[in-house]
């Protein structure tokens, strides 16, 4: 497996987790009655558009000939 398909399940699942401590601190927050805390990045976008520029490396890796003409 080359490193972009590897790296698109890791990116994924980082993302993933990154996502869900974002809410469950918002979330705690809200419960205790506290200002949300800001969010520095939005976790969801982030991880989407690193897992597409993932894909599309993956996809010109495997269709470009690596030798050379």
């Amino acid at each position: 497996m080359c490193a972009f398909c590897a790296a698109v399940p890791v990116v994924a699942s980082l993302g993933a987790k990154e996502n869900s401590r974002q809410q469950r601190e918002a979330r705690d927050a809200e419960e205790q009655g506290k200002p949300a805390p800001a969010k520095r990045l939005p976790a969801g976008r982030v991880t989407m558009a690193a897992v597409g520029v993932l894909v599309a490396a993956s996809i010109i890796y495997h269709t470009h000939s690596l030798t050379p003409l």
